[in-house]
């Protein structure tokens, strides 16, 4: 069997400083207070924008930036643990999995980078830029492989030590990160194809086309035997990974370059239509929608019985799981188009105004 999932190997000490010539993060005393107390607890600014998603792993929240550089910050504090520089923008989120950070750059090139000290293991070069993030699999035997897409219009499997061991080209541009589901690798492409591929040898199963003038821009997402979807022609599809079927589509009228989040029953997805909306996971009819004030590139994020995202707007809209009833909105101002990562008591908002935000919420 297969493994995959992002962890970090237990026992760093993280007795750390910043670079001298580091991003310095900024704790405000006084916090933003939304109506429920929803608030700014601690707010770190980059040297550029940030569209790459922040990850959480071992007290850590670590986030790409484009001003080349891949921060990891003290979750709790918003202090600096080290910075790394990637040599290029860093659009992809990060992977964090056995002590190392996994990230590409736009250069095309991947990063491993020792997650305790922030000093580069090793590299590898695909031939294009790297915009999506890093997967995992493991072997029977256990060994790492990681994951990524390139606008080389290749996925590259690589083993812990930056070795190629296969790759697999496609039609067109890969933007987002693959899923891994049982022995299969699966991924979408601007080619507007679903690719099913063998993890151990990448030799391709199946493609699945879903349409004229669509185009898989995000990461997609996995669960149950079924693939989900959302792509740029405004729709959501749903195909089964054994058979390649496609089960079932829903068109809304704005494309998608966010990523689908699940739970038992529900899609969740948000759109550049403005809409965030529930599909029944079974049919995909739509189930609830809400309405936000502007085009929604960040994917949402399920806390508890709510559901999180950001907006074109500079705002992070709270709804309610069942009914998708709006229950606070808090105003940033910067595009947020990273998703948000939600950890006890934080959620940690990339926004393209360089500045990585830590808000306390209610749930």
């Amino acid at each position: 069997m297969l493994a995959s999932g992002v962890i970090l190997g237990a026992g760093l000490l993280l007795l750390l400083t910043a670079r001298p010539d580091s991003p310095t993060a900024h704790p405000e005393n006084e916090p933003d207070a939304a109506p429920d107390g929803t608030g700014i607890v601690w707010r770190y600014r980059t040297g550029g924008p940030i569209v790459s998603s922040p990850v959480l792993a071992n007290g850590m929240v670590i986030v790409g930036s484009s001003d080349n550089f891949v921060h990891c910050l003290d979750a709790s504090a918003g202090e600096v643990i080290w910075t790394f520089d990637a040599g290029d923008d860093v659009d992809a989120p990060p992977l964090v999995v056995d002590g190392r950070v996994y990230v590409g750059s736009v250069d095309g090139v991947l990063h491993a980078i020792d997650a305790a000290s922030g000093q580069a293991v090793w590299t590898y070069a695909t031939g294009d830029a790297i915009h999506g993030g890093a997967n995992f699999f493991r072997g029977a035997d256990g060994a790492l492989r990681v994951l990524v897409g390139s606008y080389d219009r290749k996925l590259h499997c690589v083993d812990a030590t930056g070795g190629m061991v296969w790759t697999v080209e496609v039609g067109d541009y890969i933007n987002g990160a693959p899923a891994v589901s049982g022995d299969a690798v699966v991924f979408g492409g601007c080619d507007g194809e679903i690719h099913i591929v063998d993890a151990r040898t990448g030799e391709t199963r199946r493609d699945v086309v879903l349409g004229d003038g669509v185009y898989v821009a995000s990461s997609v997402t996995a669960g149950r035997g079924m693939v989900y979807a959302a792509h740029v022609g405004g729709g959501c599809a749903a195909v089964s990974i054994d058979s390649g079927e496609i089960v079932w589509t829903f068109q809304a009228e704005g494309d998608y370059f966010s990523s689908p989040a699940l739970t038992d029953d529900l899609v969740i997805v948000s759109g550049r239509d403005k809409r965030l909306r529930a599909l029944d996971r079974s049919s995909g009819e739509e189930v609830w929608a809400f309405t936000a004030r502007d085009g929604m590139d960040s994917s949402p994020v399920v806390v508890g019985n709510r559901v999180v995202v950001g907006s074109d707007d500079g705002r992070v809209y709270a709804v309610t799981l069942e009914g998708g009833r709006p229950v606070w909105e808090f105003t940033l101002g910067g595009v947020i188009s990273g998703t948000i990562a939600a950890g006890k008591k934080l959620l940690y908002v990339p926004c393209e105004d360089g500045t990585l935000y830590a808000l306390e919420f209610s749930r």
